[in-house]
């Protein structure tokens, strides 16, 4: 249209377009004074949560508010006018513990268009509200403290009933990097997701509930209420933008996710063993009081932050953001590292073993990767009995069993990326042989578990391990595994003088914990082609003087590696069936006289999406018996049918089991196959009525290139 009026031989042609380009110019002016003012308010936000923040801790508004404020100012580029209001202690700048404190930041923004020229001006407002987390005290009331602790420590010397249960946990964290509009979290937006576990058998046994102190009625994006025990089951991560229901607790949390990394660890502890706090959660969970704290129940506590992604408002645990980091190629990792890599799965972590769930002994400042955040963070326990005293295997790593199929692993942790243009191998040295892993690729920062399947020798012997990667760094270089033999021990022959014990009773089936399915997740690595027109213009002359310009240019695939992460999964069946012997002459149905011989027979079944490089069906039975309190003896199976679908049997022995008339009662070890925390074992209970048993399961995913040297 323009270039119709400018060939217009009419004076019209031109005023209409001078007057479009004005217009013009006056749209491109009007945008370029109006976006500045959303980052301004942005800038506002965080600069009145963090000067806020820095209040709640210092307890007052004093030199520490300050110099942060000072800082805010150089980092954000504004000077804002600054109004504190607080519950001051008379005469002082300070603000008594859980006291309000209220800051209120303006700032003008002139969004004219040519200077003072059509000025208009607006005024931005942000506001942040905390509460002092320092208690002040004068000699008087120092006094009064000493006293009341006195009869404080006198009082629970007598009886303890305002602390309930045990906190087994701890936390870190660390500073806090800018958002973005598309990208950021506000200090303070989270919460806690409580979830009743039974202890026997690791099942949630009530809906998760999330708690917070804020109102996030603005959430768009969630992964419904699902523990991180259920995601460790099989459960899948599913998105769903249905109302998210939250509770807002009488007595506030204390801050959970920390934004500098001084996460108040006693501060949770004993909020979540607080008996009026255990009472509510039972409450709000619809778990009775007196059963939830009767020992057989634990509290599974986890981290939540709220926070806008994609520009949608979302709520993740810990353990989601990593497993949605995983199906998104690592783009919250890169875009919001400090928040879903540090401070919230470091804002809790076990101090100790429970549930299933390793202690971290890992960093507790730095960022950490989505699989260190599955397996070991984002986590809490409060337990209502005496922690069970751990079985520690001393002097080897791991502990094998002779003449077995086992798999070894470390993990390699890539500082940068390393993709298929350079990628990681590993290589093990066991007993003689080189095993050596190839085209390992991991998403920078990223970590993963690399291991190798091998067969153990024949006879008992201790075996030096090492392991080493031309990329990337190994959790460790040196194992020691010892390799023991599998050894009866049958118990003593029946004899026809045998007599039932005085006082004797059957006693209860060992309680083990169970895992029966396992899913883990490899990253691999493809191109994504991005082909742009790269020119070379070269002039070409007539020869008379003139010439033209030719491009000569090419297309160049200016593309990049991308990650992807692929799930898979395991399960592990089994079931035992304890029948008298077909020569028992006294036999009715399940049920004999004593000094005879049973039937044991172990059915398992195996089912995996992996290679079978990376899997092992189970390949031991240990069976022990109530007559001896499931100790002391114990009997080897012999394996009928090998692979996915293994079969069982009691090996020949001349003697029966000591017996006595009524039902049989045995119990079953099956043993599979190992990874980095060793082999694993479980009972399987199975009575003489034939209910099925669990068992433990391991199984690993190696989906690269492996040869034997």
């Amino acid at each position: 249209m323009v270039f119709k009026l400018l060939q217009s031989k009419s004076g019209e042609g031109y005023v209409d377009v001078i007057i479009f380009i004005m217009s013009a110019m006056l749209v491109i002016a009007l945008a370029v004074n109006v976006l500045p003012v959303f980052i301004a308010k942005h800038q506002l936000d965080y600069f009145a949560d963090e000067l806020c923040r820095t209040a709640e801790i210092a307890g007052r508004i004093a030199s520490e508010t300050t110099a942060r404020e000072r800082e805010l100012k150089e980092q954000t580029g504004i000077n804002p006018a600054i109004t504190w209001t607080a519950s001051f202690v008379p005469g002082t700048g300070r603000v008594q513990l859980n006291g309000k404190i209220t800051v209120t930041l303006k700032h003008t923004v002139n969004i004219g268009l040519f200077g003072s020229f059509g000025s208009f001006l607006i005024e931005l407002t942000a506001r942040a509200t905390g509460r002092s987390e320092v208690y002040f005290g004068g000699k008087k009331m120092k006094k009064f403290i000493v006293c009341l602790l006195c009869f404080y420590i006198t009082f629970l010397s007598i009886i303890n009933v305002f602390a309930i249960g045990e906190g087994n946990i701890d936390g870190g964290g660390g500073g806090m990097s800018h958002g973005t509009s598309e990208y950021y979290w506000n200090s303070g937006d989270d919460g806690v997701r409580v979830t009743v576990i039974r202890d026997s058998d690791n099942t949630a046994v009530s809906t998760p509930v999330d708690f917070t102190n804020r109102h996030p009625d603005n959430i768009q994006v969630d992964f419904g209420k699902v523990s991180k025990i259920q995601y460790r089951n099989g459960a899948t991560l599913t998105p769903t933008t249905s109302t998210y229901l939250y509770n807002n607790p009488e007595q506030p949390l204390p801050r959970i996710v920390s934004s500098d990394g001084n996460v108040n660890i006693v501060a949770i502890k004993s909020y979540f063993t607080d008996e009026q706090i255990i009472r509510s959660i039972a409450s709000i969970t619809g778990f009775n009081y007196e059963q939830l704290i009767d020992g057989k129940y634990k509290l599974l506590l986890e981290p939540i932050a709220y926070f806008t992604f994609d520009g949608l408002k979302v709520a993740m645990t810990a353990h989601e953001a990593a497993l949605y980091d995983q199906q998104i190629g690592g783009r919250l990792r890169s875009t919001m590292p400090s928040l879903t890599h540090k401070n919230l799965p470091l804002a809790m972590f076990l101090e100790t073993s429970d549930l299933g769930f390793p202690a971290w002994d890992g960093p507790t400042t730095e960022k950490v990767s989505d699989d260190q955040i599955i397996s070991s963070l984002g986590l809490g326990i409060v337990r209502f009995r005496e922690a069970d005293t751990p079985v520690v295997i001393g002097g080897s790593d791991f502990e094998y069993r002779v003449d077995t199929d086992v798999i070894t692993a470390i993990t390699v942790t890539a500082g940068s990326r390393i993709t298929p243009d350079n990628p990681a191998t590993v290589t093990f040295n066991i007993n003689g042989s080189r095993y050596s892993v190839t085209d390992v690729v991991i998403p920078e920062g990223e970590s993963q578990e690399v291991w190798v399947k091998w067969h153990t020798p024949g006879y008992p012997t201790t075996l030096t391990i090492t392991a080493s990667a031309d990329r990337g760094t190994v959790s460790r270089s040196t194992i020691t595994a010892r390799v023991v033999d599998l050894n009866e021990k049958v118990p003593p022959n029946p004899t026809a003088n045998d007599e039932k014990p005085d006082g004797y009773s059957i006693p209860a089936v060992p309680n083990m914990p169970q895992k029966t399915t396992a899913s883990w997740g490899l990253w691999s690595c493809y191109w994504k082609a991005n082909w742009v027109w790269e020119p070379h213009w070269v002039w070409v002359s007539d020869g008379d003087g003139g010439g033209h310009w030719v491009d000569n240019g090419e297309w160049v695939d200016r593309g990049d590696w991308e990650y992807t992460y692929t799930n898979y999964s395991a399960s592990l069946t089994a079931s035992m069936t304890v029948t008298p012997d077909a020569k028992v002459p006294t036999a009715s149905g399940k049920t004999m006289k004593s000094g005879y011989g049973i039937n044991l027979n172990v059915k398992t079944g195996l089912w995996s999406n992996a290679l079978s490089s990376a899997i092992t069906g189970a390949q031991n039975v240990l069976s022990y018996y109530p007559e001896f309190n499931y100790n002391t003896y114990l009997r080897l199976s012999d394996m009928i049918t090998g692979g996915y679908s293994a079969e069982f049997e009691l090996k020949p022995n001349e003697f029966s089991t000591y017996g006595r008339n009524g039902d049989i009662i045995a119990g079953a070890f099956i043993i599979c196959c190992s990874n980095d925390e060793g082999e694993m074992i479980s009972l399987t209970d199975e009575q003489s009525q034939g209910h099925p048993g669990q068992v433990f399961i391991h199984a690993g995913q190696q989906d690269y290139d492996v040869y034997k040297d």
